[in-house]
């Protein structure tokens, strides 16, 4: 319907259909996009995407997608430029676990030729999780990523004897919860968020007395497990 509405240069009136700028952004979607291309001219295809996208706000459910097909089309159109602004618009939006991700990272270094910071993500998960802890906030997505990693690596590198990744992850896990600990000391939000970081400054620090036991650090491991035990704010934590 809006292929032909195109076709015809039939303005598109707001409010036609609930549902025309979802089902024609989904009608993109993966690998329909080669599929689609065909049945316009590319300037139809970026006036139609362009059209649609302007109902979606910005972070709402389908925006990410649409930005990303503007991307696309301006690639094909050779609007290099341009493109590349809808994917650092992504770039700067997109946690490290959406599916777009990927993506949009190949396609920042196709037209940046640099490797993104997210890249990293999958050629050294560590190294991106250690920068993690060290310099996101508490509440950004890729903070949580990271705890749930570390708690995942200490189990394995205790199951598979994973060497290579011990020292990097005890320098990773005391640079984190130093950060937790300087967090609390100027504390001053909600009983919930005070409760979390609460929980973060346990877990990061029991798997840092847990690597160094497994390192055979044995004082230090020691060292961190009695300042745990004794640390009147886990009180809660030492009782489970």
């Amino acid at each position: 319907m809006m292929c032909q509405m195109l076709v015809n240069n039939e303005p598109w009136v707001a409010g036609r259909s609930d549902r025309m700028p979802r089902e024609t952004i989904e009608a993109y979607r993966h690998d329909w996009f080669d599929t689609v291309w065909p049945a316009l001219e590319p300037e139809q295809h970026l006036q139609l995407v362009s059209t649609m996208a302007a109902e979606f706000a910005e972070g709402s459910f389908l925006w990410p997608l649409s930005q990303f097909l503007l991307g696309r089309i301006q690639e094909k159109l050779n609007n290099h430029q341009q493109a590349l602004v809808h994917y650092q618009k992504l770039d700067a939006f997109l946690p490290a676990n959406n599916k777009l991700r990927e993506p949009v990272d190949t396609a920042l270094e196709r037209l940046t030729g640099q490797q993104p910071a997210y890249a990293l993500l999958r050629t050294d998960p560590l190294s991106f999780h250690a920068n993690s802890l060290a310099n996101k906030a508490f509440d950004h997505p890729d903070y949580d990523l990271a705890m749930n990693y570390f708690d995942r690596l200490v189990i394995k590198i205790y199951d598979q004897q994973e060497l290579d990744k011990v020292e990097p992850a005890i320098v990773a896990l005391k640079t984190g919860s130093e950060r937790v600990v300087q967090w609390l000391e100027r504390f001053s939000g909600s009983e919930k968020a005070k409760h979390d970081l609460i929980d973060a400054y346990w877990n990061l620090s029991g798997e840092l007395g847990e690597l160094l036991l497994y390192q055979r650090e044995l004082d230090d491991s020691v060292a961190q497990f009695k300042m745990l035990a004794e640390d009147p704010r886990l009180r809660r934590w030492m009782q489970m």
